[in-house]
Formats: structure tokens, C-alpha cells, sequence
């Protein structure tokens, strides 16, 4: 096989070598991925919502407050990720894409919200 030949056959592979058990990343197809934390105990933020809404899909974190999904490479370079989970404030952060097709968001560190407390009673 020649050397060229190779290299196309290669690439797919390293790829999805990648990005990670079931990401398979081509031009046409980023991988997002990150992680979800408390702010200020680190610990993981299990099961957040991770969305794109321009985009109108998303996931939600595992166990360990990681998230990592796939999406189509939009027309622009710029996307809003938003971040959600109960009992604390929610997260936007604007993200400029890389030529890559992986794109590594690096740690969300989410704050709790203040308590709220609502009576019926006035």
C-alpha cells in the first residue's frame, strides 16, 4: 500500500481514536466535550444539562460531570453552550470553533444558586 493511501485510511482512525469511545469526528462533524463541576467543592455536577440551543440538541453530564456529544459543524464559528443543573445558577458560555474537530470546552464550574423560599401565606 502506498503512502498515500495509508494516510486516508489512517485518518478516520486516529479520529475516532480521539475523541473517545463512541465520538467519531470528521470535517463535516465536531465533538464538544467538557466537564461540569461545583465551584466550590469540585465535586462532580452529575447529570447537568449540557445544550446548544442555536443548534437545538444536547446531553446531559454523567456520573462524573462529563459530557461529550456531536454535532454538525455549523456555518459560523461561534456557539453559545449552556449549562443547567438544579439548585444552581445557569452557565452560558460563548465558544469560538477551532478548525479541530474536536473541541475541548475544559471545566464549567457551576455556582449555587441562592435558596429561595416561596410561601403561600401572606
Amino acid at each position: 500500500m502506498n503512502g498515500f493511501a495509508r494516510t486516508i485510511i489512517s485518518l478516520p482512525l486516529a479520529l475516532s481514536t480521539a475523541c473517545g469511545a463512541g465520538e467519531v469526528a470528521t470535517p463535516d462533524v465536531i465533538a464538544i466535550r467538557g466537564r461540569v463541576v461545583d465551584a466550590t467543592t469540585d465535586e462532580p455536577g452529575r447529570y447537568a444539562s449540557v445544550t446548544l440551543p442555536d443548534m437545538q440538541t444536547g446531553v446531559a453530564a454523567d456520573s462524573n460531570g462529563t459530557f461529550a456529544f456531536q454535532v454538525s459543524r455549523p456555518e459560523t464559528n461561534d456557539l453559545i453552550l449552556v449549562v443547567r443543573r438544579i439548585g444552581y445558577e445557569r452557565q452560558s458560555l460563548h465558544i469560538r470553533l477551532t478548525p479541530d474537530s474536536i473541541q475541548d470546552v475544559g471545566t464549567v464550574r457551576m455556582r449555587q444558586a441562592p435558596l429561595q423560599v416561596f410561601s403561600d401565606t401572606f
